[in-house]
């Protein structure tokens, strides 16, 4: 069997175990009640002291960060001094603490259990158009946010020209001021051109904090697409509200630029894909966006025939490809 545990998790898990069954007892049926639900930043902190507290054996300490939300757990990466960072998870109670998931297909050897984006899309009827409408919500500093934002870049590539292609944004951000002002640079510029927009996402993701100098390569008329933040700012009280902790959503700044679309489509989180109307649960990578939206399409065109990667980008920066489909999302 391949050699899937890095120095961090066999700790994690080696600690867990011996905690949890020195505090067991054999004659004693375990019940789980779930608690009230806490924010990612409280459950964060309980992980993070967690594991410092009772799993590390020595003076060694790790962090936890937040990553978003998968299986409808909170998703934290757990790094530690010159170890991989793991994928850790924890119940939205802070109750249960899971060090570490194990993909049973990969390690038992088995191949990955493809999602198949055609069965998913037979349970959600898209009305069909001439020239379809794509809003894709997301968030900018979100890694699930980038990870279609890469995505669809080739499929703009090959239809943009077929579309009504709208990036749009969650009614709050969790990345705090940065993607705030982030979520405001990337609409202005995507008010200037789709075109602009798309040459920035293709330098602004492939490395993180490009953003000024993506901004400077990219954008042909600058002042237009400062002038329309500061507007827009002041439209839609962004940093006033910030600043004045107005119209937050729990520990997390609003965003209202998109708030009738939000509503109306019942955002919740980054991404989310919105085709003519209609949700549709379209894996990430470029093939399966094409699939998806090409299939609102009233007549195809050529660009539907096109071959793009079947293989999803990884989540966050950079233009690596992850190797298999994710549900996650930040939200």
């Amino acid at each position: 069997m391949k050699k899937y545990f890095s120095f961090l998790l066999v700790a994690l898990m080696l600690a867990a175990t011996l905690a949890l069954s020195a505090c067991s007892t054999n004659d004693e049926e375990k019940t789980f009640t779930e608690g009230e639900k806490i924010t990612p930043e409280e459950a964060t902190e309980i992980a993070e002291n967690f594991i410092n507290e009772h799993l590390m054996m020595d003076e060694t300490q790790v962090s936890a960060s937040y990553e978003g939300v998968a299986y409808d757990m909170y998703h934290l990466k757990i790094n530690m001094d010159q170890q991989m960072p793991v994928d850790s998870f924890i119940t939205k109670d802070g109750k249960l603490f899971f060090p570490q998931h194990l993909d049973i297909d990969e390690i038992s050897g088995n191949e990955p259990v493809a999602t198949d984006n055609e069965e998913q899309m037979a349970d959600v009827e898209v009305p069909k158009s001439s020239e379809p409408t794509v809003e894709m919500f997301v968030m900018t500093y979100c890694p699930y946010g980038t990870q279609i934002q890469k995505g669809i870049l080739p499929v703009l590539e090959v239809i943009g020209d077929d579309i009504e292609f709208k990036q749009m944004y969650v009614d709050y951000a969790m990345q705090d001021k940065k993607e705030l002002d982030e979520n405001l640079l990337q609409y202005c510029i995507q008010e200037q051109s789709t075109d602009e927009l798309v040459a920035y996402l293709e330098c602004f993701l492939a490395e993180e904090d490009q953003s000024d100098n993506c901004f400077n390569q990219v954008v042909s008329n600058p002042e237009t697409v400062r002038t329309c933040v500061e507007e827009t700012d002041e439209e839609f009280d962004v940093t006033k509200n910030f600043e004045e902790e107005i119209d937050w959503r729990g520990n997390f700044p609003g965003f209202n630029v998109h708030q009738e679309e939000v509503s109306m489509y019942g955002v919740g989180g980054s991404p989310t894909l919105i085709i003519n109307g209609v949700e549709v649960p379209a894996d990430r990578d470029a093939a399966s966006l094409l699939y998806s939206i090409c299939n609102a399409f009233e007549e195809k065109p050529e660009g539907c025939d096109a071959e793009l990667p079947d293989t999803p980008p990884s989540p966050g920066f950079g233009f690596e490809t992850s190797g298999a489909n994710t549900v996650a999302a930040c939200g």
